[in-house]
């Protein structure tokens, strides 16, 4: 075989090339009418195969060339021309093909693209779906548990029908005993007035008998009569009074067994009238003294009924007789003022007299020299008196009582901060004066005083007194509440969570009067 192409071999390998092309292009034209994605695989084989035709066809022109040369044939040379005019168009077929595939592989990458974007996009979705169950699960969960409640809750509803019936049926019983032991009293009423006539009787017959007859038989009779009398007549009301009597301590909670300590305050409140007070609700209102917040980081505060007025006098009688002086009373007496304020109209007896009983136990006792908590409950006793003899004046010996009871206060601390309430511009006082002396925060309208600032007793170090303007009540907090919750924020800790007051300290003066009296 002859080491160069013949023309007839050279065109052999064009028309070869041409069917490849066509087959190529067939191939393109399939895939776009089919809309099937290009095998990147075969495009890059077809173009290899391409570029080695086209290698061996440029090798092949240059020894035809060469050929052409040394054999100097005219005729060779211009087939050579034309040759290499062909192959210059199959090169320039083949350019085209590889634009082509470069094409088709750039779309196939944006698709591979837009497919990991469509993909990520599902995976969120999945996510989400799962997320969503979950929160399904949970809601379906919670909706259990209240179905069961409430199922509970219907099965208890019998069970509280049942008690209420029981109460009922006990009321009745109640009231049948009242009625039963009303009878009894009308009975025994009706004995001693028939006994009454019956020595009236007696009387006369001894007046008309003869002195003869009158021996030791018939005058011990007489006695004998006469000491029944004497015994039966006052039965009745004693047992009654008493009866009414424990019925008070029971409700006041006394746990005291001896009920006759309570004759004096019923008789109080069974003579007692109701009386119009002046000025209901006055402007402003009356500051009214709060429990303590006391160093025990346990403590509960009451949660005693917004009673009446009588109520609230019985439960306070009830801790002056056990001589209670701590923060469930003073609970009372805050509660007591509210009522003293806004009343219309009240019995104001059965209040004076818990005053005086407060009084007389103190009577030999300097209350000015004890400590704080004693002297706080005074200063809401002082404020319940004075509020009494400014709604009720003609009261008799009211504005004494309040006299004593702020009496017992003199020369304490707790005396300048009772004359402190009374000042009607004391909101402006304690802004001007703050924080030098005291510490007036604006956000919540409190103001606190340091009771060491106001003059000393055994344990004024410990009390700072928390005065709110927005509600006209003041309390008394021990220092140990006090703590730094942040950087800016200095909060006292409240027996109830929500109660707590947190101040935001704003200035140097404000943090040094707080890292002073805390």
């Amino acid at each position: 075989m002859s080491e160069y192409m013949t023309t007839q071999q050279v065109c052999k390998a064009l028309e070869d090339r041409e069917a490849l092309v066509d087959e190529f292009r067939q191939k393109q034209d399939d895939v776009s009418r089919t809309g099937s994605s290009l095998n990147h695989a075969e495009c890059e084989k077809a173009v290899k195969e391409s570029l080695q035709v086209e290698r061996r066809l440029d090798e092949d022109l240059k020894k035809r060339r060469e050929s052409l040369q040394k054999q100097g044939f005219d005729k060779t040379s211009a087939e050579l021309a034309t040759q290499t005019h062909e192959l210059a168009n199959v090169r320039d077929e083949v350019t085209a093909l590889r634009r082509q595939v470069d094409e088709k592989d750039k779309l196939i990458q944006e698709s591979n693209a837009s497919q990991d974007e469509v993909n990520r996009r599902a995976d969120s979705l999945i996510d989400e779906l799962a997320t969503k169950t979950i929160e399904a699960s949970i809601l379906a969960n919670k909706l259990e548990d209240a179905e069961r409640r409430l199922s509970q809750l219907d099965e208890s509803v019998p069970r509280l029908k049942e008690q209420i019936q029981v109460s009922e049926d006990n009321i009745v019983v109640l009231n049948e005993n009242v009625t039963s032991r009303d009878e009894r009293i009308s009975a025994l009423n009706e004995e001693i007035t028939k006994l009454e006539t019956r020595v009236a009787s007696l009387e006369v017959s001894l007046q008309q008998v003869s002195p003869e007859l009158e021996d030791s038989r018939h005058t011990e009779t007489l006695l004998r009569e006469q000491s029944t009398i004497a015994t039966k007549a006052p039965e009745a009301p004693e047992a009654r009074e008493l009866g009414i009597a424990r019925f008070f301590a029971i409700q006041s909670g006394w746990e005291g067994v001896q009920y006759s300590r309570w004759l004096p305050y019923i008789r109080v409140v069974a003579e007692a009238d109701s009386a119009l007070g002046s000025n209901p609700t006055p402007t402003p209102l009356p500051w009214v003294v709060l429990e303590t917040w006391r160093s025990d980081k346990e403590q509960q505060l009451g949660n005693y009924p917004y009673s009446d007025v009588v109520s609230i006098a019985c439960g306070l009688y009830g801790y002056v007789l056990q001589k209670e002086t701590d923060e469930e009373p003073l609970y009372l007496l805050g509660l007591l003022a509210r009522r003293l304020a806004e009343d219309k109209s009240t019995y104001v007896a059965p209040i004076v007299h818990v005053l005086e009983e407060y009084l007389e136990i103190t009577e030999d006792f300097d209350v000015s020299t004890a400590a704080a908590r004693l002297q706080m409950f005074y200063l809401g006793l002082g404020q319940v008196a004075s509020l009494i003899a400014k709604r009720w004046p003609s009261f008799p010996g009211i504005e004494n009582i309040r006299l004593r009871v702020r009496g017992r206060l003199t020369g304490s601390p707790f005396s300048t901060l009772d004359n402190l309430l009374d000042d009607a511009n004391l909101e402006a006082v304690l802004r001007e004066q703050s924080p030098k002396v005291y510490l007036f925060y604006e956000d919540l309208k409190v103001v606190f005083v340091s009771l060491r600032g106001l003059g000393n007793i055994r344990d004024s170090r410990d009390w700072i007194f928390a005065l709110n303007f927005t509600d006209r009540v003041t309390r008394m907090v021990h220092r140990t509440r006090g703590k730094w919750t942040s950087i800016e924020n200095f909060t006292i800790t409240a027996p109830a969570p929500e109660d707590d007051l947190v101040i935001r300290v704003r200035t140097q003066d404000e943090f040094l009067w707080i890292q002073n009296h805390f």
